[in-house]
């Protein structure tokens, strides 16, 4: 910025060799990104050709020059959501366009169902006001799931950059990620980075933290734990509330056999008297001899 700002003394000189080195650069390099920006930023002017750039080059670009990128955008949001949010839940899209178009909807519209209803090729009687429809933009679930699995899948190195990029919807990809972290299949890489972006996002939500907390493994609970204590004393208290609680078995068993007897007073003596349990669900004994197990189960 302070570079374009000084060349407003020569831009005489400046704008036709920016324009000449926009026109004349290829499409991927970084000559004709940052004349694009240059240009834009120095005229001010909506030039077709730059906008549509810009707009384009966003999906390709690298996480340092996303935000250059939309801060260029910003003053054509209007214009540009509705046609992000189609690519977001494009499926048939590449993921790492549909990433960064998300990263895009994260700065110009976390409200999201506004912009929905005016998407290319729709209308009003397609897409019902959002009192009506709850599950569209940041509130469908396809959506925050597909950014939670993009994230956890970004590299270490650029994991900063893009938490800031979806700061303005954190609270929203929450349980899409808390998923992920509870997910027993998950690799250990995958739930590391989960765990570091919930500690995160979800760092004012004490409940989630709480839940969290009490599904960590000793890893993430390193991470997680002293997030938690942050909140106390609340958090005190919301964790003696789990001590309190009372585990109810839910069998969820179909109906009993009905050739099945009750045990005599002799069978059910043998089982007690071998440090063990009759019930109407199970039984079970600690040390009977085998030969007189066999004959109380028969």
């Amino acid at each position: 910025n302070t570079i374009i700002v000084r060349l407003k003394e020569f831009e005489k000189w400046a704008d036709p060799l920016l324009r000449q080195t926009f026109e004349s650069s290829a499409e991927d390099s970084i000559s004709k990104l940052h004349a694009g920006l240059a240009l834009k930023a120095r005229t001010g002017r909506n030039d077709p050709a730059v906008l549509r750039f810009l707009q384009e080059r966003l999906l390709t670009a690298t996480p340092t020059q996303i935000g250059p990128v939309l801060e260029m955008l910003e003053s054509h949001k209007d214009t540009v959501t509705p046609e992000y949010w189609q690519l977001v839940m494009n499926e048939n899209s590449p993921k790492a366009h549909r990433f960064h178009a998300a990263c895009a909807l994260a700065a110009f519209d976390p409200i999201s169902n506004a912009s929905i209803k005016s998407l290319p090729g729709t209308d009003a009687a397609q897409n019902p006001a959002p009192e009506a429809n709850s599950n569209i933009g940041w509130n469908d679930p396809k959506v925050t799931q597909f950014v939670a699995e993009q994230l956890v899948a970004v590299s270490s190195a650029n994991t900063s950059y893009y938490l800031e990029l979806f700061r303005p919807v954190a609270s929203t990809l929450v349980p899409a990620l808390s998923a992920i972290f509870e997910d027993p299949d998950r690799g250990e890489l995958t739930k590391e980075h989960a765990t570091s972006i919930l500690a995160d996002f979800a760092s004012d939500d004490l409940e989630t933290l709480i839940d969290l907390v009490l599904a960590s493994d000793p890893t993430s609970d390193k991470t997680l734990f002293p997030v938690l204590l942050t909140h106390q004393p609340t958090c005190v208290k919301k964790l003696e509330s789990v001590l309190e609680r009372q585990l109810e078995p839910d069998w969820n068993d179909g109906a009993s056999d009905p050739m099945w007897s009750e045990p005599s007073a002799e069978t059910r003596t043998s089982i007690e008297s071998a440090h063990g349990l009759i019930t109407d669900h199970f039984a079970f004994c600690s040390d009977m001899s085998w030969q007189n197990f066999v004959e109380a189960a028969e």
